[in-house]
């Protein structure tokens, strides 16, 4: 019996195991016999027979013979005497019967056997020849003659199978095709090819006799091949292929046995295993090692999946020269100790006996299925290395450790390299390459920066999901090297060797984490570790720790001069900084030295030569924990950023500015930000602006960004507080200054935030904004764009100086000077408080809880919303959710406000109103009669509260609005909704007010009102509150009827024990006892000729001939009934 080592497949273990155990049971067979019916219908030949023995003289290069059966039996032998080895002998047999081969074929030549009904070579049967094609797929003969071998599909469904001897000579050629091809025997050749392969349609590629290769060109359905014993071909090369006509039914190449190729006099072995569409099972041997001398070869494990048995051995191992590789190829591939195709511990012991370089190549895939998986530890000692190759993704989600002294890891993916745990290289001529079509990522703690929406469609702050385990790789020997994309490394093991990359250009990236605490006390005074450089500098997902450093003079060959500060002064042009960290960073400047900078960097980007083209520099997977402190341009991770910045974060706390040196263009990630994307980026530290000067103060500050241009915000966050003194200008939770371009400058583009949030306080002078504190310098029709953003801090203005027109004050933006440009405002929302204290010197305050002041020439605003209070008891233009807006309206353009509201309550003096406190149209370009702002769906339902002019319950003054009827104000304590109607420059008032008041329970569901939902929500409220009436007014009434029926039961049950009580006392002279029905505490008489001294403490005797006795309470199987309650309650 033929044992399986396998699980059955879906198709082919179980059958496969009958075929070759019970193959004469199971198919109509002659008895062996010799070949019969002979006609040469090609070439040249003679057939003759004398006893067990055929005789085959052919006399022509190629001859093909038709026979009606085509057997030897186990005493019978077949002889080809043929003109030369490169001498081929077609025989095809046309009859119905299998070829079953029982005794010897011989032959000086090549011999090809074709049988569509099957060919079986029995145990003990041999064949010896130059070549030997065995195979139930016919070849025509006008191919053959024409050195076409081309073996396709017919109507028969025959294997073949060999349990027997085939040897070819050497350098020759063994070759088994059909659908289902098995070995079961022994096949050798020597320096040449052993084929198997199963499909409908076959090529054999050869190279003057020797066969080189194998096409299938189609597959068959249940393609199989199989091998249960030995293949030999030490010099050559061994094909194993299998293809499948159909997904469903994959084809297998299974292999249980040996299969050899060793080199040979130094011409290396090569092993095929391909399952084309299909699974390839390898247990057994795979040897193409080189035991006695050379180079090991090659081994190849290809399919859709490969499965790799753990008792399998695979071998390349070379004894005294190098060793040679495995290839696994499949479409997808897991390396896992649990539901993997490999498993680790499995693959590490290959890597460890340095049997073999393997290549684990997932090249056939797409999508998912072009991605090689990582799953559990991976680690070897040994000299062996590693390719994990992928048509998509790599991703190393488990460690790989590697201590031999010339081990090597490649990770090559047409896609990303994603390095998701440790890999470490300890030796001293360790390699590691890193290649991707795309790019490669570190998991590092700045890999979870920025944002993400939830299920509301909210931003919110991303969440690490990594359980603290982040990627890295480490190449700690003192010779080891690294290449990306082919490029060269120059790897940075220590604190000096940092230093040293001062002044240069090149790539450089850390090899391992670096304590900078002991260069830092080496280096007091230093501003940098390095002054400037350019190229790339990665981490690899390091970090430099410890990193002090302080300056307290000012700068030798420039008192005047400004100190850079931080690890890098400046990295120029486009320079790269990424995968790095710097943590528990102290920078600062003292004494009279002046100076700014951050912790990772001065500057990233341009240069100094106002000639050269502007160069971008980036920034990406990159992070910084600690303190900085400076006079001006003071950042957590980089003061000037010209250039983009992804997947970066900062929690350090930020001070900017001096007693007498006002701070400025100061951010808790980025001081300015110039042609910049900001992308999933986030800071956390304080901000903190200090310094007066010449009655001027701080500006341009915010928790992420204090000064942008020309640049765009996604998914970013702050959540540390801005504060300013009273005199500071422009500041912003998220962003202190935007602008679309310099002044007096052409060019311009859009800006945008998207899918950000701000949630500190911001405390400061005017201009201030829970999100922005101003946006301006916005040229004609530039798109502005705030989309699914807010802030919940609080923002509190307290500007001394008198300024006529104001600047605004915003719980989202401040001052949207967006002068000719367009505005679109869209789910943004703010729930913090604005105030304007007491001592802010402006009378026209532009205080708003969304928007504090708005110029532009036309917008929208839709979806958004302020539910803080708005407080600004002495200034004018205050509005729960804009402060005053100015629509230019030129060109039929104008503001349109949607589906949008306020809730705050709204407290001002001049031109105060619940939704808006200021809405006016343009001075010129604007024809009378037409409207500069337009309102729908929106409403307001705070309380409003002003002085003696223009407070309205939605719109403190206007002149030229259309508002709908499906707008909504509180109308209480208000006498309009909009409190003065003025007639703007150029034309009389257009004003059109359809907007309606409410009042008490109505506000609750103002926006109902505005959505035109009312009658809906309140004939549903109707309908739920009759419901709600019918269903307690059944349970009460259920809930009576049992309380009624618990109560009559327990007076009977009470009874009935009294009864049983009293029957009970010991006295005969109890004769009979007379039970009525009760509810609650009854009386109960028991008639006798004389009572009993006593029955209980609860029973009272009134007579003691003839008595009654009230039960008050009786206890009945551990529960007791107070029967006086219950009597109460049913009263």
């Amino acid at each position: 019996m033929t044992k399986i080592q396998h699980p059955p497949m879906p198709f082919s273990r179980n059958k496969l195991a009958l075929a070759v155990s019970t193959a004469l049971a199971l198919c109509p067979m002659p008895l062996p016999a010799a070949p019969e019916g002979g006609a040469v219908v090609s070439g040249s030949a003679v057939i003759s027979q004398s006893g067990t023995v055929t005789d085959i003289a052919q006399h022509t290069e190629k001859a093909a013979i038709n026979w009606q059966g085509f057997s030897v039996g186990r005493a019978e032998s077949v002889n080809f005497q043929q003109p030369n080895s490169s001498s081929i002998t077609l025989n095809r047999v046309v009859g119905h019967e299998k070829s079953v081969i029982e005794g010897a074929l011989k032959a000086n030549g090549q011999i090809f056997l074709v049988n569509a009904n099957g060919v079986l070579f029995a145990r003990g049967s041999s064949v010896n020849a130059a070549g030997l094609v065995a195979s139930t797929l016919d070849i025509r003969n006008e191919d053959f003659e024409a050195g076409r071998y081309v073996f396709q599909g017919n109507s028969g469904s025959g294997s073949v199978i060999n349990m027997g001897t085939l040897s070819a000579a050497e350098g020759g050629y063994v070759a088994l095709l059909g659908k289902e091809v098995v070995n079961q025997g022994v096949i050798v050749a020597t320096r040449g090819t052993a084929a198997l392969s199963a499909g409908e349609r076959i090529t054999l590629n050869f190279n003057g006799d020797s066969l080189v290769n194998v096409s299938i060109d189609e597959g068959a359905l249940k393609a199989l091949v199989e091998n249960k014993e030995a293949i030999y071909a030490d010099g050559g090369k061994i094909i194993l292929t299998a293809k499948a006509a159909d997904e469903l039914l994959g084809s297998q190449v299974n292999n249980d046995g040996l299969i050899q190729a060793q080199t040979l006099d130094d011409l290396k072995g090569e092993i095929v295993a391909h399952a084309y569409g299909g699974t390839a099972h390898i247990d057994g041997t795979l040897d193409a090692s080189a035991p006695d001398g050379g180079d090991g070869g090659f081994i190849e494990t290809s399919g859709d999946k490969v499965k790799i048995a753990e008792n399998a051995v695979i071998t390349a191992k070379a004894a005294g020269g190098k060793n040679g590789t495995w290839l696994i190829d499949p479409d997808g591939y897991t390396i896992a100790n649990s539901g993997g195709d490999i498993s680790a511990t499995q693959l590490s012991g290959f890597l460890a006996s340095d049997a073999a370089n393997i290549i684990i190549e997932s090249t056939q895939g797409s999508g998912s299925d072009g991605d090689l998986h990582v799953n559990d530890a991976v680690s070897w000692a040994s000299n062996a290395k590693l390719t994990l190759k992928a048509t998509d993704d790599v991703n190393v989600n488990a460690a790989i450790t590697a201590s031999g002294d010339a081990a090597g890891l490649t990770l090559d993916a047409g896609q990303d390299v994603n390095v998701n745990n440790a890999i470490t290289l300890s030796g001293n001529h360790a390699t590691m390459a890193v290649n991707h079509g795309r790019d490669y990522t570190i998991r590092t703690k700045a890999s979870y920066a920025g944002t993400e929406l939830n299920a509301d469609g909210i931003p919110v702050a991303k969440q690490d999901t990594s359980g603290g385990v982040y990627g890295s790789i480490t190449l700690s020997g003192t010779d080891s090297s690294l290449k990306i994309n082919g490029q060269d490394y120059t790897l940075i093991r220590s604190m000096d060797d940092l230093a040293a990359i001062s002044g240069t250009v090149g790539h450089y990236a850390l090899a391992n984490d670096l304590d900078a605490a002991d260069w830092s006390s080496a280096h007091i005074g230093s501003p940098t570790v390095v002054d400037r450089f350019s190229g790339v500098l990665t981490g690899l997902g390091h970090t430099v720790s410890n990193l002090t450093l302080r300056v307290s003079e000012a700068p030798v060959d420039n008192p005047f001069g400004s100190w850079r500060l931080g690890l890098i002064g400046w990295a120029e042009n486009a320079t790269t900084l990424r995968d790095i960290g710097v943590v528990n960073a102290d920078i600062s400047v003292t004494g009279t030295a002046q100076g700014g900078g951050g912790i990772l960097a001065a500057v990233v980007g341009g240069d100094d030569d106002p000639e050269t083209p502007f160069f971008p520099g980036n920034i990406y997977n990159a992070y910084s924990t600690g303190s900085i402190k400076g006079t001006y341009g003071v950042a957590g991770l980089v003061s000037s950023l010209l250039g983009n910045i992804s997947y970066a974060y900062s929690t350090a706390d930020v001070v900017s500015g001096d007693t007498n040196l006002p701070g400025g263009n100061s951010g808790g990630l980025i001081g300015r930000a110039t042609a910049a994307e900001l992308k999933n980026v986030h800071a956390t530290g304080n901000v903190t602006l200090l310094g007066e000067w010449n009655e001027s103060g701080p500006s341009s500050s915010g928790g992420l960004v204090g000064w942008m241009i020309r640049s765009s915000i996604a998914s970013a966050y702050a959540v540390g507080s801005v504060d300013g003194t009273d005199l500071s200008v422009s500041l912003g939770g998220l962003v202190g200054e935007m602008r679309s371009q310099e002044a007096n400058d052409g060019s311009a583009v859009p800006i945008s935030i998207q899918d950000s949030f701000a949630t500190g306080n911001v405390t400061g002078g005017k201009k201030l904004g829970g999100l922005v504190g101003e946006i301006g310098q916005v040229p004609t029709d530039t798109p502005v764009t705030v989309k699914n953003s807010y802030a919940t801090g609080n923002v509190t203005a307290n500007y001394p100086q008198m300024d006529a027109l104001g600047d605004g004050t915003g719980g989202l933006i401040g001052y949207a000077n967006l002068g000719d440009g367009i505005l679109t405002m869209d789910r943004a929302f703010a729930t913090g408080k604005v105030v304007l204290g007491d001592s802010y010197g402006s009378i026209s305050g532009n205080a708003g809880g969304l928007i504090g002041r708005l110029n532009i020439k036309a917008g929208t605003i839709t979806n958004s919303y302020a539910t803080g209070d708005v407080y600004a008891p002495k200034s004018n233009a205050v509005g729960g959710l804009i402060g005053g807006a100015n629509s230019l309206g030129r060109d039929n353009h104008m503001l349109t406000i949607t589906g949008s509201y306020a809730t705050g309550n709204v407290t001002g003096n001049r031109t105060v109103g619940g939704l808006i406190g200021s809405l006016t149209g343009a001075f010129s370009g604007l024809a009378i009669g037409t409207p500069s702002a337009h309102i729908s769906n929106s409403w307001s339902s705070g309380k409003v509260a002003g002085g003696d002019r223009g407070v309205g319950g939605l719109i403190g003054q206007t002149g030229r609005a259309i508002i709908d009827n499906e707008v909504y104000y509180n109308a209480e304590g208000v006498s309009a909704s909009i409190g003065r109607v003025t007639s703007p420059i150029g034309g009389g008032s257009t004003t059109i007010d359809n907007s309606q008041g409410l009042t008490g329970d109505q506000l609750k569901d103002i926006q109902y009102y505005a959505n035109g939902t009312i009658d809906q929500v309140l004939a549903d409220r109707a309908a739920a509150a009759a419901a709600q009436a019918a269903a307690q007014a059944a349970a009460q009434a259920a809930a009576q009827a049992a309380a009624q029926a618990a109560a009559q039961a327990a007076a009977q049950a009470a009874a009935q024990a009294v009864a049983n009580t009293a029957s009970q006392l010991g006295s005969t002279r109890v004769a009979e006892t007379q039970r009525q029905t009760v509810t609650g505490a009854g009386a109960i008489t028991l008639s006798s000729v004389a009572a009993p001294p006593n029955l209980d403490s609860n029973i009272i005797i009134n007579d003691p001939a003839s008595y009654s006795a009230n039960v008050r309470r009786i206890e009945v199987d551990g529960v007791i009934y107070d029967l006086e309650e219950e009597e109460d309650k049913t009263e």
